[in-house]
């Protein structure tokens, strides 16, 4: 036993060092009545003692378990798995050859007694190398890591390198197989081979036409040449000497199979267990990570973020990880993960400001609805200006696009709509006359250009035949699509209020996607059908035109084999358009008319007072002159009738 140490202790006083070495009971008594006189005159006075020192003890060592007794030591190997020892057996070489001594076989016994979750250990195999296939990862030839498949009939785990050196192919095996005058000629009866892997890229119809190739592992072909060396003669293939060895050699594949596939079923049970048990400490780890985050200032953006953008998040290696989340480990998390939640935060401010443009859009459409429409409302309420519309005015802007923070709704855009509105109207009308003196050079004095009969806007849809004059036409659908069959995309994509025009029937009403040879097309029916009807084209206007009694009948429907009818100014408008072909030159157009004879037209009219009743059920879209803004058509309107 090596000599007890000294401690030195600094007297208060002198500084001396004294020896403070346990005295005995023995030493106690032999003590002399001079020494303790002595020590009694030299007193000095009390003083302050130092602070107690902090004596380390010395903790057990894994090192000292050979050193116990054999009593104790079976006690302790007696609770532990074979997991246990075998994970101490790779500590150090002293344990490895301690617990892989042959003398120390009943640790290993006592410990297997305690595992009845391992499955049954084949015969052939010591407990020590079964429990090293069970759960060491190191290659069984090289010792390389990282080694998670075993290949269970040959009860061993290889890389991809020293599989390629220890088998053969089938090939290689009929070759040794044939040198040694081994009568196998179906490998699979005598051994257990495994289907080589396919490398590199191959084409899909190589992939379904190759022929499947397996591996063969050396010792077990040299195994089986001695035992065919072992053959008594004869040695041909019916003889009865050939059948018993292959059948001798099918019944050890069989009965190595048999645990292959119980020591199998365990393997897939541990990685289950495993891939589990990684799947909880992810879990955990990215439940505290989110705790965290939320803690620092982030959780406006996962919340944004939602179920997919935090399923992405997960998936970053710096989160995707099952150890338990360490300071230094979230220190780490913070760094990797600043960027893309930095990123994170600047597109949910930024989505966060378009749903204010949106709703303030909203709210600007229903103060618009509130200055315009009075009830019991008319076609005319239909003809005004959306929020979109506005968009583009300045006075608009420092509203609409004020700050987030700021507080603007259907009261604050109240004050401005009556301008925005009469600014909108006088620029589209100011628009109209300017491009319909283009086309029109005789205009009355005293009257509107557009109060004119022939001025007309046609879209080429005939169901707009309604719409077509002012100032219905700014109630017209089609001027306001973005895209779409119209091809118009003028809203500028960086204004502020592009994101409320996604809708592409929500765009901006637009009078600059007309195209003058329309316009112009438009008007040359329109003269034509006021001619007919009796009036001026250059003089009559929209009033003059609704009042006309007159009617016409198109002169290209009967030398086309078609029904003559008689028609208002408005259906042979929509005649015309309705036969009017862009693609085909050849087609006759129906833009040739005449009008009724006087004597014809009580008729006529009698028979539209029949035909032409309005009905719920009649191809046109209603509007509730009760409701500030529904429309529909047939069985939407009867709804619509029978709630309200």
């Amino acid at each position: 036993m090596p000599p007890r140490k000294k401690l030195k202790v600094n007297h208060a006083q002198e500084g001396a060092t004294t020896n403070t070495r346990r005295s005995t009971r023995a030493s106690s008594k032999v003590a002399t009545p001079t020494t303790i006189a002595t020590d009694a005159s030299n007193a000095q006075p009390p003083v302050a003692s130092a602070a107690p020192t902090v004596v380390k003890l010395r903790r057990g060592c894994l090192k000292d378990i050979p050193n116990f007794a054999v009593e104790i030591q079976l006690m302790i190997f007696g609770n532990l798995h074979p997991q246990d020892l075998f994970n101490l057996s790779r500590t150090s070489k002293m344990f490895h050859q301690f617990f892989l001594h042959r003398s120390n076989e009943a640790l290993w016994e006592a410990a297997l007694e305690n595992a009845q979750d391992l499955p049954e250990r084949p015969p052939w195999m010591d407990i020590p190398a079964f429990i090293h296939l069970l759960y060491s990862t190191h290659c069984h030839n090289c010792g390389c890591a990282n080694i998670r498949k075993v290949i269970w009939p040959w009860f061993a785990r290889y890389c991809s390198s020293c599989l390629r050196e220890i088998t053969c192919t089938d090939s290689d095996v009929s070759k040794k197989f044939s040198k040694a005058s081994c009568s196998v000629y179906c490998l699979g009866d005598v051994l257990h081979g495994i289907e080589a892997p396919i490398t590199g890229k191959r084409s899909s119809h190589f992939l379904s036409t190759r022929r499947k190739v397996y591996w063969y592992l050396n010792r077990h072909v040299d195994d089986v040449i001695v035992k065919w060396s072992t053959v008594p003669e004869p040695r041909g293939w019916d003889s009865e000497n050939v059948k018993e060895f292959r059948r001798q050699c099918a019944n050890d594949i069989r009965y190595r199979l048999k645990y292959a596939y119980g020591c199998r079923k365990w393997h897939d049970e541990q990685e289950e267990d495993h891939k589990d048990e990684l799947r909880n400490g992810r879990t955990e780890r990215f439940s505290a990570i989110i705790k965290k985050l939320k803690e620092t200032g982030w959780e406006k953006e996962l919340d944004f973020l939602g179920p997919d953008g935090l399923e992405k998040m997960s998936c970053m290696p710096v989160v995707r990880q099952s150890a338990k989340l360490t300071k230094k480990g979230w220190e780490k998390v913070q760094e990797t993960l600043h960027t893309f939640l930095t990123e994170t935060r600047a597109t949910r401010l930024e989505e966060e400001r378009k749903s204010a443009i949106r709703q303030r859009f909203a709210d600007l459409d229903e103060a618009i609805i509130a200055h315009c429409v009075t009830l019991p409302r008319n076609a005319i309420v239909d003809c005004r200006p959306v929020a979109l519309d506005l968009a583009l005015q300045k006075e608009l802007e420092p509203i609409a696009n004020a700050p987030s923070a700021e507080t603007v709704t259907r009261e604050t855009f109240a004050t401005i709509v009556p301008k925005l509105i009469d600014n909108w109207q006088a620029e589209q009308r100011q628009f109209l006359q300017s491009l319909f003196r283009r086309f029109i050079k005789r205009v009355p004095p005293g009257v509107d250009i557009l109060d004119l009969a022939v001025a007309v806007v046609f879209t080429k849809s005939y169901s707009d035949i309604r719409i077509m004059h002012y100032p219905h036409m700014l109630a017209n659908v089609s001027l306001r699509r973005v895209g779409g069959s119209r091809g118009r995309d003028e809203f500028p994509s960086t204004h502020y209020a592009a994101v409320a025009a996604s809708d592409p029937w929500r765009g901006p009403f637009s009078l600059h996607s007309l195209d003058p040879k329309e316009v112009v097309e438009g008007i040359e029916w329109m003269t034509n059908i006021v001619l007919n009807l009796g009036l001026d084209p250059d003089t009559a206007t929209i009033s003059d035109l609704e009042q006309c009694e007159g009617r016409v009948r198109c002169l290209r429907c009967p030398d086309a084999g078609r029904p003559d009818h008689a028609y208002t100014w408005d259906a042979a408008f929509a005649h015309t358009a309705r036969h009017r072909d862009s693609f085909s030159s050849q087609k006759p157009k129906h833009d040739r008319w005449a009008g009724i004879p006087e004597s014809d037209l009580a008729r006529v009219k009698e028979l539209e007072a029949v035909s032409h009743v309005l009905s719920i059920d009649s191809d046109c879209w209603w509007s509730c002159a009760l409701c500030v803004n529904w429309k529909g058509w047939k069985e939407s309107v009867r709804n619509h009738l029978a709630s309200e």
